[in-house]
């Protein structure tokens, strides 16, 4: 998978047009037309991913560990109906950075500067967890915590989540 919306059916815009009319249009799919506003449409439905090639690219633990956090943040987006759509972006690119940063590191010894660059993609993902939704943020981290790359830098992601809610 790309880092772009190319063939992700699940993300859509809605317009409205005149007083009677709601357009949906999904992506890479006609447009869907409704003479009434009593069908609700989620616009938390647009899931967060990873490129696929960096989670092939990476070890299993790695791997695992991402689509862990993955899974469970996008169960927890529809939940908070204050998140823009516009926040979920910057939460998609910090983590397909910290994605790309960990695909050359198989054998869990890294050097100050990979340590470095790491622990930098990790605080990268909690500035972005939080201005996306603070709640979410603290529940995410408290069930998948991103343990590999905590043990590899020595500082998990609970913690520079609470240091970014600190700001």
């Amino acid at each position: 998978m790309n880092d772009s919306n190319e063939g992700d059916k699940s993300k859509f815009k809605i317009t409205f047009s005149g007083d009677t009319h709601i357009t949906k249009q999904e992506i890479g799919d006609k447009e869907i037309h409704t003479d009434s506003y009593s069908e609700v449409y989620n616009t938390n439905l647009t899931t967060i991913t990873i490129d696929e090639g960096y989670l092939q690219k990476m070890s299993p633990d790695f791997s695992k560990s991402l689509l862990d956090f993955l899974s469970e943040l996008n169960q927890e987006i529809p939940k908070d109906d204050k998140i823009v759509s516009d926040s979920k972006a910057p939460v998609k690119q910090s983590l397909n950075e910290l994605a790309r940063e960990a695909t050359d590191i198989h054998d869990n010894k890294i050097d100050e500067k990979k340590k470095e660059s790491i622990r930098e993609k990790m605080r990268a993902v909690s500035m972005a967890l939080v201005k996306m939704s603070p709640k979410i943020a603290m529940a995410i981290v408290k069930v998948t915590p991103l343990s590999p790359f905590a043990d590899l830098i020595g500082e998990t992601l609970e913690k520079m989540v609470s240091e970014a809610l600190a700001k």
